[in-house]
């Protein structure tokens, strides 16, 4: 089911909606981003390659690569989504606040 548009939720739902977001990208982060890379950085790390165990090829770099972007590319509409939240979420939050004072 498609989350209707920022502009016709409550500031609850766009609480709710955030957190959720905030959720899948932590859990991204710590399951899948991060640990990619690790894997890249201990692959190129200088310290690893020794004259028995030769630099990495570079089709190993460039699949490790591959994947970290193909990561990326799952958490970057995800950080969109989640900045349009909380802008849109300030703007409500200023909007209830000067109504509040109005009164």
């Amino acid at each position: 089911m498609a989350e209707k548009p920022v502009e016709q939720m409550t500031l609850r739902e766009m609480f709710v909606a955030s957190e959720r977001l905030l959720r899948e990208l932590i859990d991204h982060l710590e399951k899948s981003f991060n640990p990619r890379i690790h894997d890249l950085e201990v692959l190129i790390s200088p310290v690893q390659q020794t004259d028995e165990q030769p630099p990495p090829q570079d089709v190993t770099v460039r699949s490790q690569v591959a994947i970290l972007l193909a990561s990326d590319d799952f958490a970057e509409p995800r950080y969109r989504r989640l900045d349009e939240f909380l802008g849109a979420i300030d703007k409500g939050s200023q909007r209830a606040i000067s109504e509040i004072s109005r009164t």
